[in-house]
């Protein structure tokens, strides 16, 4: 199984559920990749916003068996610089782009370790420890005004959309996105 390309702010909040019950990253990977069974697309393809409405940021593979990437139609400039265009002025893009761009530099052979690499870049936004803290109301926490806050942060974020979207524009408080809701009446992803 491949994880998705730049997944969804969705896909992540499902993988640091299970990455909280104690699950290494691999295994929460594919539990969220279980859970948000797809067309088999998303593994190459992801969404962004634009001022036009959604953007498709897709990689293109190499025809024949495995998925051997393609350098057809210079595509990982195209991405970064859809990236550039549409969140250039995002408070945390000057600090999330350069570590895409060295994702970009040295393209690996296949798919699925293009994608691990942009999980790679990801993960380094979503800290672990912080996460679990929030979540069991550790020393210090007032976990009512965590989930407050969270509950407010969920209310601007489109959860359909790449991760990277929720990143540019929230930087460390993604990690507020992504967190489960104690309440059981609510759905506990994004």
């Amino acid at each position: 199984m491949v994880i998705p390309f730049a997944a969804t702010t969705d896909w992540y909040a499902r993988w640091l559920r299970h990455r909280l019950a104690g699950m290494t990253d691999e295994q929460a990977c594919l539990a969220a990749c279980r859970e948000l069974p797809g067309d088999g697309k998303e593994a190459r393809r992801t969404r962004i916003s634009s001022p036009d409405g959604d953007k498709l940021l897709s990689v293109p593979v190499a025809k024949g068996p495995g998925l051997t990437l393609s350098g057809h139609g210079n595509w990982p400039h195209v991405h970064l610089g859809a990236l550039n265009a549409i969140y250039g002025r995002a408070p945390f893009f000057p600090f999330l782009y350069p570590r895409l761009q060295e994702a970009y530099a040295i393209l690996p052979e296949t798919l699925p370790e293009f994608n691990l690499r942009v999980h790679g870049v990801v993960k380094q936004w979503i800290d672990l420890e912080a996460a679990g803290m929030m979540a069991d109301g550790g020393e210090g926490i007032d976990a009512a005004a965590v989930m407050q806050a969270a509950r407010e942060l969920k209310t601007k974020v489109n959860c359909r959309l790449s991760i990277l979207d929720t990143i540019f524009r929230f930087g460390k408080n993604t990690l507020l996105a992504l967190l489960p809701e104690e309440d059981e009446g609510h759905d506990p992803i994004c």
